[in-house]
């Protein structure tokens, strides 16, 4: 739970446009499991673009 909250302060701290990629790499963390996590926050619809 605490990486998803790590990745969507990521995103929202992120100054691309809302539509663009947004490179998230979180210390610690395997690149495959915050993808995967990414994967579970788009299937859930949590991040949204304007």
């Amino acid at each position: 739970m605490n990486l998803i909250r790590k990745i969507l302060l990521v995103v929202e701290e992120s100054d691309t446009a809302p539509a663009d990629w947004v490179d998230v790499d979180i210390p610690a963390h395997d690149p495959l499991e915050v993808s995967y996590h990414v994967k579970l926050l788009v299937e859930a619809g949590l991040p949204k673009s304007n």
